[in-house]
């Protein structure tokens, strides 16, 4: 999901692994709004994306990190200069959960790792333009 300050406003996700609405979310606001340098950006994913997903793959995961850099490159491209990411959350915290926890927690420790890195990348590239919300570690 992609929150954007100054209009308060959630563009909507459809009900595809995130990186397909981030996509979506991204053009939206890309598309009616004039990002100035001081907007603040915050997208998020949720554990249910994963979760889930029984069949999810270390190859769809990559498929999904690479389409946020792309989407947050798009951002940054568009004069965006401070955008929040989150990384998937402990999913072993959801009682509903218990049965699929293994399976899950593995992919979402994969999935932090690969966006962690990959907005290390575009830090790299864009001087500290992303931050990492460690949403695993608060819980």
């Amino acid at each position: 999901m992609l929150f954007f300050q100054n209009y308060s406003n959630l563009y909507p996700p459809n009900k595809t692994l995130c990186a397909l609405s981030l996509t979506y979310q991204t053009t939206a606001l890309l598309q009616q709004h004039q990002l100035q340098s001081d907007d603040l950006i915050v997208i998020i994913m949720g554990g249910n994306d994963v979760l889930w997903n029984t069949n999810i793959t270390d190859k769809m995961l990559d498929e999904i990190v690479l389409t946020q850099e792309n989407n947050i490159n798009r951002l940054i491209n568009s004069n965006a200069q401070r955008i929040v990411i989150g990384n998937l959350p402990d999913v072993s915290m959801i009682p509903m959960a218990k049965e699929k926890v293994m399976l899950s927690n593995k992919k979402i420790k994969i999935y932090n790792e690969k966006l962690k890195l990959m907005i290390e990348k575009v830090n790299h590239k864009y001087y500290q333009t992303v931050k990492l919300y460690d949403i695993y570690a608060l819980f």
